[in-house]
């Protein structure tokens, strides 16, 4: 019996040991299942949370998403303005570009037309000094005319009071004078009424004289005609009349002339041998 009670006190002693071990553990176990049971307990609390928050974030995600749906819609709408604008702008552009074009051209032509006017301005300035010029001119050239008809009335005067018996009068300088055949006046009355009664010069008229005695007997209306059917045939404006012009005005007069007879006219009046004649050249002829 002694034998067999000692194992039973060590398998005792480790019954014991092996109870206090298992209370131990236990003990760890349900220590451990607390913890775990206020872990869940945590969890739980944290998955409510975080539902609360889901549920939040809903609500919240839905107003922003209506918000945003709303800003975009705005967008669109501002896209679609925008668009109109500049379709609108550019329909704008293109009429201001348009307007542009035409007033440059409007502007072009308005330049081109007030350089026209200043090149007339300018032609009218020459011609009016030109003729102011020309009027000079012939004023002086009528006072000259009147001078020498004047100093011819004196002389005519002169001889009127000389007695004679042979009384032949200047019928052959009346009749040269160029009055009869080109229907020109015949000269003042003065003059014209004593022409049966002059007496004889004593010493013949030279050329020079005759051509100026021809000329006074020209009115001042007759020598502007005369002028102006000058100017007429001087289509080069050189104040001098060539071969050419003469005859392209004879032409124009409806008497035309060969180019010889015209040669021969122009030389038995060009008093400087230049080929050409001028006014009182012109005016011989």
């Amino acid at each position: 019996g002694k034998r067999s009670a000692v194992p039973s006190a060590s398998l005792l002693a480790v019954s014991l040991g092996s109870c206090h071990a298992l209370h131990a553990e236990r003990e760890r176990l349900e220590a451990a299942r607390d913890e775990l049971n206020e872990q869940y307990l945590h969890l739980r609390t944290l998955e409510a949370k975080l539902l609360e928050q889901q549920a939040a974030l809903m609500s919240n995600s839905k107003h922003e998403y209506s918000m945003l749906q709303h800003l975009q819609d705005s967008l669109d709408m501002s896209h679609l303005q925008m668009e109109d604008r500049a379709t609108m702008y550019e329909r704008h552009r293109q009429h201001v570009e348009m307007l542009q074009s035409q007033l440059e051209a409007q502007q072009k032509a308005v330049w081109r037309q007030r350089l026209q006017i200043e090149a007339s301005q300018k032609d009218l300035s020459r011609s009016w000094s030109q003729l102011h010029m020309e009027r000079r001119a012939l004023e002086e050239q009528s006072e000259a005319v009147r001078r020498e008809w004047g100093r011819l009335e004196r002389y005519a005067d002169s001889v009127e009071g000389l007695a004679s018996t042979r009384r032949p009068s200047l019928a052959f300088l009346l009749d040269a004078a160029p009055h009869k055949s080109r229907g020109m006046p015949a000269g003042p009355p003065r003059l014209a009424a004593s022409r049966g009664s002059l007496p004889a010069l004593r010493t013949p008229l030279s050329t020079a004289n005759k051509r100026a005695f021809e000329i006074v007997l020209l009115s001042l209306d007759v020598l502007i005609d005369i002028k102006l059917a000058f100017q007429q045939a001087d289509t080069s404006q050189a104040s001098m009349l060539g071969a050419a012009e003469l005859m392209a005005w004879t032409t124009a007069l409806g008497v035309p002339r060969s180019e010889q007879e015209v040669r021969d006219m122009i030389q038995q009046a060009d008093m400087t041998g230049s080929g050409t004649i001028n006014f009182w050249e012109f005016l011989a002829i």
